[in-house]
């Protein structure tokens, strides 16, 4: 198996580090990776997941998961999907909310409850960097 581990943005990288409020269990449900997961673990995860040996999953970009292993794309461990963001800035700011990807499925009105953080916030809010990072 080819290690082709592809570094996260640093919007992201950096997000990630500001840590969760993980409550016990009643906050952000999400085990971010330290970059994206490589090629033949994507593919076999995406195999697994579709039942059809013939995908890859090369379009995708796994950077998390939750508790119970169901990946941040999201697809969850038993069958739930949802689209988190449409862009890498969309996702900086559900986590400036408090959202993590199971989260923002599971409440997708929002009626999940954690502070803002302002650290995420302010990584969010950097005029351009968000932009420039998406095609790294």
């Amino acid at each position: 198996m080819t290690d082709d581990r592809r570094a996260l943005p640093p919007a992201l990288s950096e997000a990630h580090e500001v840590g969760f409020d993980y409550r016990d269990g009643a906050g952000v449900d999400f085990e971010p990776y330290p970059d994206f997961l490589d090629a033949g673990e994507t593919a076999e995860w995406w195999r697994a997941w579709t039942g059809n040996a013939e995908l890859d999953g090369s379009e995708l970009r796994v950077f998390g998961q939750d508790g119970t292993g169901g990946l941040a794309v999201f697809l969850g461990s038993e069958g739930e999907t949802g689209v988190l963001a449409q862009n890498l800035w969309a996702y900086l700011w559900l986590l400036a909310d408090g959202f993590g990807p199971w989260e923002a499925t599971a409440y997708p009105d929002h009626e999940h409850e954690l502070p803002t953080d302002a650290r995420l916030t302010e990584i969010a809010t950097t005029p351009g960097a968000v932009a420039a990072q998406v095609g790294e």
